[in-house]
């Protein structure tokens, strides 16, 4: 039996489970699949349309994760690489195939940052779209049909685009300050300046991850700032990375393979200095499990399976992914 329940969340302390609430008699209890889905984020990046009672919200994701039916094919649940436009341009779509359509087209600006989100209208011609015309400052743009079948991160709102609620509106949903100042959020750039050692910007429970021994994680920032000592790190496992301080935008990754489990990590931005502290902004950050990619048999852009290359060599796919796109067949590969 396939159940679902839809609710507004009114603190973070919420866990997803399966209970027998009997005091006797106790029978077994089967679990094909759970999990959870963050409407307020789809609704925010244009992937779900805005207005919508809680019931028409859940019967939409009813449909497309029943996995005892076909998914709807219009709730949009994929993306494109990033695809370069001219900016003030008028395009059109075409599509491959009646089943081919596209519900969205993100337009970012150079700094990978969301200008405009547009519906696409294809009324006038089952092909050819209507004219999309790109913002003054859109220089690429991605095509969004199947969004919720995102590769898995572990860091959820890594983009930073959620705010806290109201009064906390100047911080990113998920994550928390220690030993800063000057916090702000902007268009997913959360800002901060440290004012002791080791100040920073880190997950707030729950969203965290548990690593496991054996598994191979990788995890990634992009930042930008002039202090002398940030680093990039895992909670309480610390494979610190230190992070370009020329206060331009520089992504930093790093990868490993885990020799023993720990519970609740998550990624963390940390000014090391001692004094002179300055201005700390970051872009995004996040986390993935590669374990999961060897074991769905995901290959890198030359056909080789990431269970045959090298730590360094799956971090340099990895790096050209995060920063551009997954492609459709690592898509395939972790939802077959």
């Amino acid at each position: 039996e396939f159940l679902s329940m839809i609710n507004t969340i009114t603190n973070n302390a919420r866990t997803l489970q399966v209970s027998d609430y009997r005091s006797s008699g106790w029978t077994p209890i089967e679990v094909d699949y759970l999990g959870a889905i963050n409407i307020t984020d789809l609704v925010s990046r244009g992937i779900l349309p805005m207005g919508l009672t809680n019931a028409q919200y859940k019967t939409i994701l009813d449909s497309a994760c029943n996995r005892s039916k076909t998914p709807m094919v219009n709730v949009p649940l994929r993306e494109t690489s990033l695809i370069s436009v001219e900016p003030s341009v008028a395009y059109r779509l075409i599509k491959a195939s009646e089943n081919s359509a596209i519900h969205k087209v993100i337009e970012y600006a150079t700094d990978n940052q969301i200008v405009k989100v547009n519906s696409v209208d294809y009324s006038g011609n089952i092909k050819i779209s209507a004219p999309i015309t790109m913002n003054a400052l859109t220089r690429k743009i991605k095509l969004v049909s199947d969004l919720m079948n995102r590769v898995p991160n572990l860091v959820s709102n890594s983009d930073l685009l959620i705010p806290k609620a109201s009064p906390n509106e100047n911080q990113p949903l998920g994550f928390y300050y220690t030993g800063a100042t000057d916090i702000t959020l902007s268009n997913g750039i959360a800002k901060f300046t440290a004012t002791a050692q080791y100040g920073c910007i880190r997950n707030q429970s729950p969203n965290v991850f548990d690593v496991v021994s054996g598994n191979t994680y990788y995890f990634y920032s992009k930042v930008k700032t002039a202090t002398t000592s940030c680093v990039m790190l895992l909670s309480g496992i610390g494979k610190d990375v230190s992070i370009i301080t020329d206060n331009n935008w520089h992504f930093t990754s790093n990868i490993f393979t885990a020799s023993a489990d720990y519970a609740g990590t998550g990624v963390r931005i940390n000014d090391n200095g001692t004094s002179n502290f300055t201005a700390i902004e970051v872009d995004y950050l996040g986390a993935y499990n590669i374990t999961e990619f060897k074991n769905a048999g995901v290959v890198n852009d030359t056909g080789t399976l990431f269970s045959r290359l090298t730590n360094d060599e799956i971090k340099e796919q990895m790096d050209i992914w995060v920063q551009n796109g997954f492609p459709d067949h690592v898509i395939h590969a972790l939802y077959p």
